[in-house]
């Protein structure tokens, strides 16, 4: 397998060691800040997909992106992951600025970013547990097999999937691969986790579920940012929504704090 292939289906960065970016100034950033978008645009040929976006995500957040297909939602989450560099303006992840020599950095800043794609990228040839355990050996070649196993073993009973490690993908159903692709997501840890319609196709048992998982896992201190079509199930978690529409942020909408 080449490490191009393994990157675009896993989502995770080979095992190379490489010095962060310089970090910004003080005077630029943003207290607590985890992800700060400034004046960003993203253009394919002559589709604009994002225009003028800024956007600053604090540590421990839990935030919605909404809106209709073909708002930027997508392209929003690739450039924060780093699938994508802007067209125009700055985007800077835990300290990675990545509009400028983002490539040299990406294997590090993957090892912080998780990110669940809305098409799963799961290994058809690999178990539920060989799934995860590849996403561990991809990043850290020297941690021993014996961890490898328990770590992917935790992964999949935080998710619901112990009793389902030998299952191929193909022999697992629509929710129950959802959920292996948040185990994946979540074995290196991350501190900022990305899920690409994640309830998209769910019957609404199994998107509640889902997002009970990853509420879960925000509640355990990790940063989460969810990009949703369904206003209407991202309004009913109560967390920061940010609305989207045709590339414009159109609104940017606080959580709601619960009562009492």
């Amino acid at each position: 397998m080449s490490r191009e292939w393994v990157e675009r289906m896993t989502g995770v960065t080979g095992a190379v060691e490489i010095s962060p970016a310089p970090p910004a100034r003080d005077g630029s950033r943003v207290a607590g800040a985890l992800v700060e978008i400034e004046g960003v645009s993203r253009r394919f040929g002559r589709v604009v997909a994002l225009q003028e976006v800024s956007l600053t995500i604090r540590r421990g957040e839990l935030v919605f992106v909404v809106g209709p297909s073909e708002a930027g939602k997508t392209t929003l989450l690739r450039l924060i992951h780093g699938d994508l560099v802007p067209s125009r303006g700055s985007i800077r992840v835990d300290g990675f600025q990545l509009a400028r020599r983002w490539r040299w950095f990406l294997p590090r800043l993957r090892r912080r970013v998780g990110v669940i794609f809305q098409d799963h990228r799961l290994l058809p040839d690999m178990t539920a547990q060989g799934n995860v355990a590849f996403a561990l050996q991809a990043t850290n070649l020297w941690l021993p097999p014996g961890e490898v196993a328990a770590r992917a073993r935790a992964r999949l009973r935080e998710v619901g999937l112990a009793g389902r490690a030998n299952a191929y993908p193909g022999q697992l159903s629509g929710g129950q691969q959802r959920r292996l692709a948040i185990a994946r997501a979540l074995a290196l840890e991350p501190v900022l986790l990305l899920a690409d319609e994640p309830t998209a196709n769910l019957d609404r048992g199994n998107a509640e579920r889902v997002l009970e998982l990853l509420e879960r896992r925000w509640r355990a201190g990790t940063t989460v940012v969810v990009a949703t079509h369904d206003q209407e199930l991202a309004r009913s978690r109560g967390a920061r929504t940010v609305q989207l529409r045709e590339g414009r942020v159109v609104a940017d909408l606080p959580a709601v704090e619960e009562a009492g």
